[in-house]
């Protein structure tokens, strides 16, 4: 209908269609799209194809993703940050540790460094599994390259706490947040009203 009425469609356009087949579970067909416009010539460029591998790696189907990034680079279009967050974030959520490991090191073998969404990324998926050593270890790493901890990374820190029963340990980090930059907010508090409200928890404290 656009190309009827003489519109021509751009990447922006594209990425919203190859984004709303991804949402729905559809990551199959997003790349048979990806592969019906490359050989039409169209130019995809990265935000295109961040949405296929975010559609994939939602799938669970980092392999099919893996294969989109050589796909990509052979075509031209380098993996920028937002790329490697999206499989980073899928790695962990895989628990693939070789995977996450290996996008790291090829991440500073480029010259490029994860940001603040990306160490909280990484922090939230240790948090989740209660390996709060490693979590804490990234946190450090992350002030250490210059990235500050916001309101989402202490929460996220806070919530692996409280669902581990460490809740005396989470009220800690939250006078922390209070006395820096971040102010906690109403996620934040869900995390101790949650913990504290359920079964045998302590409603004084909630």
């Amino acid at each position: 209908e656009m190309i009827e009425k003489g519109i021509a469609p751009d990447t922006y356009t594209y990425r919203s269609l190859i984004h709303g087949l991804c949402l729905t579970g559809r990551a199959s067909e997003g790349k048979e799209f990806v592969d019906r416009l490359h050989k039409e010539n169209h130019e995809l460029n990265e935000i295109c194809y961040t949405a296929l591998l975010h559609g994939f790696c939602r799938e669970g189907r980092l392999e099919e993703a893996l294969s989109v990034c050589q796909e990509m680079v052979l075509r031209g279009v380098d993996l920028d940050l937002v790329c490697y967050g999206v499989l980073i974030d899928g790695s962990l959520k895989q628990k693939d540790r070789k995977l996450f490991l290996g996008l790291l090191k090829e991440m500073h073998d480029r010259g490029l460094k994860p940001d603040d969404v990306m160490y909280t990324s990484m922090i939230d998926a240790k948090s989740k599994t209660g390996d709060f050593e490693k979590a804490f270890g990234i946190w450090d790493l992350m002030i250490t390259e210059g990235c500050v901890p916001n309101e989402v990374t202490y929460t996220a820190v806070i919530n692996g706490l409280c669902k581990a029963g460490f809740v005396n340990e989470a009220e800690i980090l939250c006078s922390k947040m209070l006395a820096g930059s971040s102010v906690p907010n109403q996620v934040t508090y869900g995390c101790f009203l949650d913990i504290l409200t359920k079964g045998e928890g302590d409603m004084q404290r909630a």
